[in-house]
């Protein structure tokens, strides 16, 4: 039997504190499957975030995600409506990218997080965070394809540790469909190392070359010119 003598409990620090509040501020609790981001934004996982023992659990939380930055109006998004090319993505709370695509009410946002410093520390690697929006859902599409929740991976971000720089609704291991199944025909190509400042190509239609073989489904957008390599197959 457990002796009540003895004082386990662990200081919660400031980040269940963070977390409730959050509530009083109208946001729900954001970590149940299969949309759980866990260590990355504050109203799922990331009110435990912190140092790598129990006693600095919850000493810097994460922060609330963009679209519910946004839902508070405490930021705005920078719209994305046509194909646009190396585009600036620095490392701030107040830079986040909307990609509308094919349906008004889905869409994908994409933020640049590094972990040197504020409430990013102490997760595990930088990149480009990349998300489904549909209404209340927010799912992060990890650059592994495999979620880490309630945790957080260095494959989550893009490149991240799967190098992935490209995003379609047919690439592998990760792709842009919207939460509904339904393409998004939204391209994030040429995606830059992580730093303080990443680019990447963006865009809410197809366009360019397609330079590698894949199996094409559902309504595809083609917004501009679009050519196929030689020897690529288009199934």
């Amino acid at each position: 039997p457990r002796n009540s003598e003895v004082n386990d409990a662990t200081f919660s620090h400031i980040g269940v504190h963070s977390h409730e509040f959050g509530h009083i501020l109208g946001l729900g609790d954001q970590y149940y499957a299969p949309y759980d981001y866990g260590l990355w934004g504050l109203m799922a996982n990331g009110g435990n975030k912190g140092g790598n023992n129990d006693s600095q659990r919850g000493n810097n939380p994460a922060p609330i995600v963009p679209q519910q930055r946004y839902d508070l109006g405490w930021l705005s998004f920078q719209n994305v409506d046509l194909k646009a090319l190396n585009v600036q993505i620095p490392y701030s709370l107040n830079a986040v990218y909307k990609i509308k695509g094919s349906y008004s009410s889905e869409y994908i946002l994409v933020e640049n997080r590094q972990t040197g410093a504020d409430w990013n520390r102490f997760l595990p690697s930088g990149g480009l965070l990349i998300w489904r929006i549909y209404y209340s859902t927010f799912d992060l599409i990890e650059a592994s394809g495999v979620s880490s929740a309630p945790y957080a991976s260095a494959g989550d971000p893009f490149p991240g540790s799967s190098n992935l720089r490209k995003l379609t609704d047919f690439s592998s291991p990760s792709n842009s469909k919207f939460i509904s199944g339904s393409n998004s025909n939204i391209l994030l190509q040429n995606i830059s190392n992580s730093g303080s400042t990443m680019t990447a190509d963006l865009s809410p239609y197809w366009y360019g070359t397609i330079s590698e073989s894949q199996t094409w489904s559902g309504v595809v957008l083609i917004g501009e010119n679009l050519s196929v390599s030689f020897g690529v197959a288009l199934i």
